[in-house]
């Protein structure tokens, strides 16, 4: 047996099932899981092949969507518990319908999340979850936030930089409405995830996983991109830039571009001549 094989057995493996694609593949490749001691072995799309999978994978954790079509959730897990299996389950719905909370409780769900739900929430569900089994979760490894540059050189924010590369679904909707939306003094992390319809801690995480920067950084990205592009028009005085991009406050802005380009804008406006 390699390590690699042995590693994975180690790990308690987990189906997801959710007839909602954006939110099946943001919990597949944004959660990490091994920092819990598990791994995604699967995931489906409805209640029924979430049946077939939970039968060939043996998954020790069902993260389970309860209106779907074909099968729900809660039919899904009441065929398995009358068949003995109890494996652990949690619950995500976007119906906050108490017959539902009841029916889950009955199906002994470890957790039951009203979608959007926060990082914390979904963290704390997991928790739970480890704690009913006694299974041990490995040592995080620290992770370092991303720092701006206080030069034109390379990063991961530097405006001359093309976008990040990514096929996260949830990730390229956000650019766009970024993008979209730029200029306007009230764009932020939050109306950004308001727009798709998920959390701030959901959209921050899937965004970070997904681009390797976080939703803000992007954000400055952007504005400080199209700044230097009405810059060079020389058609704007820097206050007038600053506004177009969505800043209030010409100091601030100024102080940011500085930071990210390099320069301040007005230097790289005359340079730009």
């Amino acid at each position: 047996m390699n390590k690699r094989e042995k590693t994975m057995e180690e790990l308690h493996k987990v189906l997801i099932v959710d007839d909602e694609k954006l939110v099946r593949d943001g919990l597949v490749r944004s959660v990490d899981w091994r920092a819990y001691g598990l791994y995604c072995a699967g995931s489906c799309a409805d209640g029924l092949s979430g049946l077939d999978a939970v039968h060939t994978l043996s998954p020790d954790l069902v993260i389970c969507d309860i209106r779907m079509p074909k099968m729900t959730g809660l039919e899904m897990m009441q065929r398995l518990r009358k068949e003995g299996n109890d494996v652990e389950v949690i619950f995500l719905t976007a119906y906050s319908d108490f017959t539902y909370a009841r029916d889950a409780l009955r199906l002994l769900a470890a957790d039951y999340l009203l979608k959007p739900f926060e990082d914390e929430e979904f963290d704390e569900a997991l928790r739970k979850v480890i704690r009913r089994r006694n299974w041990k979760i490995p040592e995080r490894e620290r992770c370092k936030e991303p720092i701006l540059p206080e030069t034109g050189t390379q990063s991961a924010i530097d405006p001359s930089l093309r976008d990040p590369v990514t096929k996260n679904v949830y990730c390229l909707r956000a650019m766009q409405v970024i993008k979209n939306h730029y200029g306007e003094k009230s764009l932020s992390v939050s109306t950004v995830a308001d727009a798709l319809g998920i959390s701030d801690g959901y959209l921050s995480r899937v965004f970070r996983a997904g681009t390797g920067i976080t939703p803000a950084a992007y954000i400055t990205m952007v504005r400080m991109r199209n700044a230097k592009n009405l810059l060079r028009m020389h058609t704007y005085k820097v206050y007038e830039v600053a506004d177009l991009c969505g800043y209030t406050d010409i100091t601030y802005f100024s102080s940011t571009f500085k930071k990210v380009v390099g320069m301040s804008p007005t230097k790289f406006q005359n340079e730009e001549s």
